[in-house]
């Protein structure tokens, strides 16, 4: 016999018999808690969990509980809530253990308050019913192993491994904001907030990746925000690990057997699904970041279903375009969606930072890397979905050629012959044409797309801009900004001190150059501070006015260079923006038109600031 759970987003899944013991099911689809607890429901056939035979399916939710004893109810419908039984929370010292914030198959997660530096955090500790030569030790030791190398501003942060009453615990970062899952339940962000939060954790991702570490169970659920929505990554217990192996090259450590499935099937990469888990690398991860952007901008996963029918739709079948499901996600960002998606790796993003980075040009206004799928590779994803039917009309094609020729052999079907060839061949040219002025519309409606994201990251850059009064940090929110606005590489926002004749800024190329001062009058800033000219160089190097010397000092390759001034509403010269490699070509136009609003909205800012 078996029974259903169903989730708060009203998903349903079949799960097995007798679960009460187990951890609470959670959703295939979404990955939020079971609304209630199914009678008689069995781990061991739970498909909501990731599929590991340990699996972690936990998320941090703050039950509220009180400091030694906690009850909490399923009917809660939050995942990891606790069971309606008490429960007797540890006593770990160094701690106060406030209350439980969630449970899986490999850990307990408690809120706790670290005594000698007075600060909230979460307690993950191995459920006490597991034994000490479990499995999932040695998973819950990697995990720990593995964030503890991780200092990332998108990761949650570990502070504190350690070892209570035979049971090994860490100490981590405390995330007041929620999981990614119940920003969604109150319904989906807009598409530009969809991009900015998995630009972060891509490069959070790609952060981990060069260190050696793949998540592998990139998720909603595994996503943490905090009270401002900044994300962060959590949940390492199926991360694999990069060891150095005697001296040899690096290779991806793999706890796994040949064949086990990791992961949660609605987010799981095709190699993973297929069982490969020993091969798969970055673009595993890469494909899950893909998933979450398209549950974001569509409000489901891209497959959804029983366990058995998503695994085998993430094999072989294409997911919906995004803007089919909801039409108002710009035709860029649906591209870069896609690209995750991809069924063969080699087909993504190489790496998480090359997603990160055409997120960033998205978020710019400027054009993606990313290509959407021409008529031959979707006639080819066809043919590959659809064999039996590709063959039939590849059968009926020939028949109909062979007639056609067959009926040039008869002097009295020749000229109904020739009329249809006509017929064919006007109706082939009407088609082209018609093919070309849709192309042709598709790009004027991308680059209007494009337009209004330059106009939205324009407007959120002069509203920040008007709360900041510091020098210092008007400085670093201004290259920040510019170098997204530009899809650059790097820009220094200079300010001019009239009384040492001097450009100055703080917010320099590399921390180890320190401060920049540089004469009115000298160099390519000085000049355009004193004359109020912009200079927009292909090859700086070919310009006299251009001093190599800070490349020279740091390592890094000038390209190319957009310099313009920040004019006060009085016509005097306040500042000065330079913008450095463009990671598209050439800085043109419409960049100068978007840096010139920035810098009128600049030098505002920096006449209240001073």
């Amino acid at each position: 016999m078996s029974t259903f759970a169903t989730c708060p987003q009203g998903h349903r899944w079949e799960v097995g018999l007798d679960t009460r013991a187990g951890p609470l099911p959670t959703c295939p689809v979404c990955g939020a808690g079971a609304v209630a607890p199914p009678p008689e429901a069995s781990a061991a056939t739970n498909p909501a969990e990731p599929l590991t035979g340990e699996g972690e399916a936990t998320s941090i939710v703050d039950e509220g509980a009180p400091p030694r004893t906690a009850v909490g109810s399923h009917s809660a419908g939050r995942r990891g809530s606790p069971s309606s039984s008490q429960i007797i929370l540890p006593v770990v010292s160094g701690y106060e253990v406030l209350g439980l914030l969630g449970r899986g198959g490999m850990g307990v997660v408690y809120k706790a308050r670290q005594l000698g530096l007075n600060r909230l955090i979460a307690l993950k500790m191995l459920p006490a019913e597991m034994p000490a030569d479990a499995p999932g030790l040695v998973r819950f030791r990697r995990e720990a192993e593995a964030v503890a190398r991780l200092q990332h501003p998108n990761i949650v942060q570990v502070y504190e491994v350690g070892d209570w009453d035979g049971r090994p615990f860490f100490s981590m970062e405390y995330v007041e904001g929620g999981n990614l899952v119940l920003l969604l339940q109150r319904g989906l962000p807009v598409p530009r907030q969809a991009a900015q939060t998995v630009e972060a954790l891509a490069r959070a991702v790609h952060y981990a990746h060069q260190r050696g570490i793949l998540h592998r169970d990139l998720k909603p659920g595994n996503v943490m925000l905090t009270r401002e929505g900044v994300p962060k990554v959590t949940d390492f217990g199926l991360a694999k690990i990069l060891q150095d192996s005697g001296g040899g090259p690096a290779s991806f450590a793999s706890h796994t057997r040949t064949g086990e499935i990791l992961g949660t099937p609605s987010y799981m990469a095709p190699e993973q699904a297929a069982g490969h888990t020993r091969d798969a690398g970055p673009g595993a991860d890469v494909y899950s970041l893909g998933a979450i952007l398209y549950e974001m901008l569509t409000g489901r996963p891209p497959f959804e279903g029983p366990l058995v029918k998503i695994l085998h739709r993430v094999l072989n079948e294409e997911p919906v375009a995004p803007a089919r499901l909801q039409p108002k996600v710009p035709r860029d960002l649906q591209t870069v969606c896609l690209k995750c998606l991809e069924k063969d790796a080699a087909r993504r993003y190489p790496t998480a930072e090359g997603l990160a980075d055409d997120l960033r040009a998205f978020l710019a206004g400027e054009a993606v890397q990313a290509r959407p799928a021409g008529r031959r590779e979707r006639l080819a994803r066809w043919v590959r979905r659809r064999p039996t039917a590709a063959l039939l009309v590849g059968v009926v094609t020939v028949a109909l050629a062979g007639g056609l020729v067959g009926a040039l052999w008869y002097g009295t079907l020749a000229v109904g012959a020739v009329a249809v060839l006509g017929l064919l061949a006007g109706g082939g040219w009407y088609s082209a044409r018609l093919r070309a002025a849709l192309r042709d519309l598709e790009l004027a409606q991308v680059r209007a797309e494009r337009n209004v994201e330059r106009l939205h990251l324009l407007l959120e850059a002069t509203r920040r801009l008007m709360g900041v009064t510091r020098p210092d940090e008007l400085l670093r929110l201004l290259g920040e900004t510019t170098t997204l606005m530009a899809n650059a590489e790097r820009a220094t926002i200079y300010l001019v001190d009239r009384e040492r004749g001097e450009l100055w800024s703080k917010v320099t190329t590399d921390t180890e150059v320190g401060e920049i001062r540089v004469p009115l009058g000298r160099g390519i800033a000085g000049t355009v501070a004193q004359s109020g000219e912009i200079i927009n160089l292909s090859d700086p190097y070919v310009d006299p006015r251009f001093n190599p010397e800070i490349d020279r000092r740091t390592g890094y390759r000038t390209r190319n260079m957009l310099t313009l001034p920040m004019t006060g509403r009085d016509g005097d010269i306040v500042g000065v923006f330079q913008v450095l490699n463009k990671r598209t070509g050439p800085f043109e136009a419409e960049d100068l038109e978007m840096l010139q609003s920035l810098a009128a909205s600049a030098a505002l800012a920096v006449e209240r600031a001073r």
